[in-house]
């Protein structure tokens, strides 16, 4: 029984051992909420950079409150600094996503917002992707 284990355990780790590449690091200042980290080191685990990302905000503006007084559209800015090893200063991405449609309830416009949010990251991802030199 005790062999068992051991081949297993060996068998686990060489395994995950197998796929191991040198990915670069990304540093979060305390603007960053855990969720907010998870989708950016998702969508830039294969950057090779090491990226300080620093100063992320949100400013949700909302107009257009119908007569009934149940929705509204709403535009929601983001900024976020990065550096990395790349270059010499602080760079700052600003995206804005207008959102036509968007609920008073809390639950539903709590739920909105966040898929904003999220789309707004995935922009900055897409924009370091495509401003970095392809290998």
């Amino acid at each position: 029984m005790f062999t068992l284990r051991l081949i297993l355990i060996a068998i686990t780790t060489g395994c995950a051992s197998v796929d191991q590449r040198s990915y670069g690091d990304i540093i979060f200042d305390n603007s960053f909420d855990s969720q907010n980290k998870f989708i950016l080191q998702t969508c830039l685990t294969n950057s090779e950079d090491n990226l300080y990302l620093s100063n992320l905000s949100f400013l949700s503006l909302s107009e257009n409150i119908n007569s009934i007084g149940l929705e509204f559209n709403s535009k929601i800015s983001m900024t976020i600094d990065y550096k990395s090893n790349l270059q010499d200063e602080k760079t700052t991405f600003r995206t804005d996503l207008e959102s036509e449609t968007n609920y008073i309830s809390s639950n539903m416009a709590a739920n909105q917002q966040q898929e904003i949010i999220e789309e707004m990251l995935l922009k900055f991802c897409n924009y370091l992707s495509n401003t970095r030199p392809n290998d």
